[in-house]
């Protein structure tokens, strides 16, 4: 990895992200805005970093995850040269590092409590990361508050917990895209021009302990991205986003 250009890899655009440790990430971005490309790259890149962290890679139904984070953190693996590292294998749907035992877990959100309770078999390796990739699937807050709850315990010194949530919006009143848009007014000008918003913030959550209310602060990084933020696309996809833009904004 040491002989890779990141950018040449990654592309210009996600400068924020790729370098936030905060507590939370919520990305809403449109097709081909290479969100979900680069969230692969930064997890993988990460878990070579941290060797004694593991990633957590959800979707909000089980069966949908080989054709999706199962498969983009493979081809990120590939694209880092950490493939001959990492075996990604289809039953059980995992990743495992040969050399570090890390492990990436692929689970649906579709029976959130056996999440809620998951361990990791050996006590060198720590889950502190956690990737909910199409998060508009998610119809209920209180899985993702729960789950996210899970990334818990005394991480290795320099080590930090952290959860990204990725998705196409379709709905202004879900609730995960009001976790932005609460904070964060879509502005189009600014879109158009530069292809991103984005907007560090701490937010003061309440978790209930014993019966007390405990206040913590939640660092945020929120993002609006389009596909302009995409150097990779040809002449001829981005033509298409303009004419589907006069046709259909949404």
């Amino acid at each position: 990895m040491s002989n890779l250009s990141m950018q040449q890899i990654v592309g210009k655009g996600y400068a924020t992200f790729w370098n936030f440790k905060g507590d939370e990430v919520i990305m809403e971005g449109s097709k081909s805005s290479k969100k979900s490309k680069t969230i692969a790259l930064r997890w993988m890149k990460l878990l070579k970093q941290y060797p004694r962290a593991c990633l957590l890679a959800m979707r909000a139904v089980g069966n949908t995850m080989r054709d999706s984070v199962w498969a983009d953190l493979k081809w990120a693996a590939q694209k880092l040269h950490l493939d001959s590292e990492w075996e990604f294998t289809k039953s059980p749907l995992e990743a495992t590092n040969k050399i570090t035992s890390q492990k990436i877990l692929f689970r649906g959100l579709d029976d959130w409590m056996k999440i809620a309770s998951i361990s990791l078999d050996n006590p060198d390796l720590v889950l502190c990361w956690s990737w909910f990739e199409e998060a508009f699937e998610m119809e209920d807050k209180d899985t993702y508050d729960k789950v996210r709850m899970s990334l818990r315990g005394e991480l290795p010194e320099g080590y930090f917990n952290q959860s990204v949530a990725s998705f196409n919006p379709w709905a202004e009143e879900h609730f995960i895209v009001k976790k932005i848009t609460d904070k964060l007014t879509p502005n189009e000008q600014i879109l158009a021009e530069k292809g991103k918003q984005e907007l560090i913030c701490t937010d003061e959550e309440e978790i209930e302990y014993e019966g007390k209310i405990i206040k913590m602060e939640v660092t945020q990084l929120l993002m609006i991205t389009n596909y302009k933020l995409n150097e990779f696309l040809s002449m001829k996809d981005r033509a298409r986003f303009e004419k589907l833009k006069k046709e259909d904004y949404e």
